[in-house]
């Protein structure tokens, strides 16, 4: 792995960095195909949006640009991980500054057993619900416990576990935003209680919207997947993976919208 921290090479950080301590920060992780970092404007946008949500100060984002052009230089196939983590100031969990330490980190790109993108993935049921916190919902920030735990439950089978929050309002995967359509309609979870807004996500419904399909976020229960005709799930690495099955219901994969949307997102698969 390779990183720059705030755009010197580096590879460890003060034992009291707030993001070991508290999982003060955010991050988001782009896919790099061919020496370039892909949709770097979104990524940009979306983190800024979530480092305001908790007070945190943007770099200027021609320093985010040029960590990333350095890092991804020459790969054929990588991932980037951008941190902004803020500036320890002493003990304590209120923070003294909105300063914030800028790393950018590179690892391979993960490799996906068979053909996900035309065969479809198993995504099957979390038994662990996501605590609600509406000054959080949406952000990506450093503290992600509650994926941590739930991703211990893939297993042999199920590519993907989605998860509920506590009132059993369906939310999203471990990694990965979800949709499904219904009678011709995408239908998204809200995410203003809990869960990620991924970048892709966003491409997703907007790239729905110009092909004049009705795009709607809406509260969900489970049995919306029961009766939905089509499903998939998204991120920035995946793009988009049709669902042939959640649980014990089989689904086309990938169903005539969603080989749609993905021919329209051309994302470039891993494999």
């Amino acid at each position: 792995m390779k990183a720059l921290i705030d755009g010197r090479p580096g590879d460890a950080v003060a034992l009291d960095n707030r993001a070991l301590a508290y999982g003060d920060g955010v991050f988001r992780t782009l896919l790099v195909i061919d020496g370039v970092a892909l949709n770097v404007d979104d990524h940009l946008a979306a983190l800024a949006h979530d480092a305001e949500r908790l007070d945190l100060e943007m770099p200027p984002p021609e320093l985010l640009r040029a960590d990333t052009r350095v890092l991804a230089k020459g790969q054929a196939r990588a991932v980037l991980k951008w941190l902004l983590v803020r500036r320890s100031e002493g003990r304590g969990y209120r923070p003294a500054t909105r300063a914030a330490t800028r790393i950018v980190l590179r690892s391979p790109a993960p490799c996906y057993e068979g053909d996900p993108w035309r065969c479809g993935v198993v995504a099957d049921w979390s038994t662990l619900t996501l605590a609600t916190q509406p000054r959080l919902a949406g952000v990506k920030h450093l503290n992600r416990l509650e994926q941590v735990l739930a991703s211990r439950e893939l297993g042999a089978g199920v590519d993907e576990r989605l998860m509920c929050d506590h009132d059993g309002r369906v939310i999203g995967g471990t990694r990965s935003n979800l949709f499904w359509v219904t009678d011709g309609a995408l239908r998204t979870p809200r995410l203003d209680r809990c869960g990620i807004a991924g970048t892709m996500r966003a491409r997703i419904m907007r790239l729905a919207r110009e092909s004049g399909i009705d795009v709607c976020e809406i509260d969900a229960p489970r049995q919306a997947l029961l009766d939905a005709q089509e499903a998939f799930v998204s991120n920035a690495l995946i793009g988009v993976w049709p669902l042939r099955r959640i649980g014990t219901r089989d689904y086309p994969a990938p169903g005539a919208l969603t080989r749609r949307l993905m021919q329209a997102l051309r994302h470039p698969p891993l494999n």
